[in-house]
């Protein structure tokens, strides 16, 4: 009804609405292009449920390269984390978490 969703929408659906942007704006990139885009998510999965959080994930499997940052790693499902290859930052210093 033209009123703001920042007005009335909690902080998780308020990121829920921004997820379902960007996925919009990925599926019509790919659709002009013929070409996944590389997703960059930042902390996307902080203040959603769990319920959420599983789809967010499957959604993001749909796309060949995605850079998802997280501070709650183990908050991911295990099965989706057997699919990716994981990196930890700390003080400054990258390395890759063991498969």
């Amino acid at each position: 009804d033209g009123n703001e969703a920042a007005s009335y929408a909690s902080r998780g659906q308020a990121r829920i609405l921004a997820l379902s942007l960007k996925f919009s704006e990925a599926f019509v990139v790919r659709e002009a292009t013929g070409r996944a885009p590389v997703l960059a998510l930042d902390d996307i999965l902080s203040e959603l449920d769990p319920g959420r959080r599983f789809l967010v994930l499957s959604a993001v499997q749909d796309y060949d390269q995605v850079l998802l940052t997280t501070t709650e790693i183990e908050a991911l499902d295990p099965s989706f984390l057997k699919q990716i290859r994981s990196y930890s930052i700390n003080e400054g210093i990258v390395s890759p978490n063991d498969e």
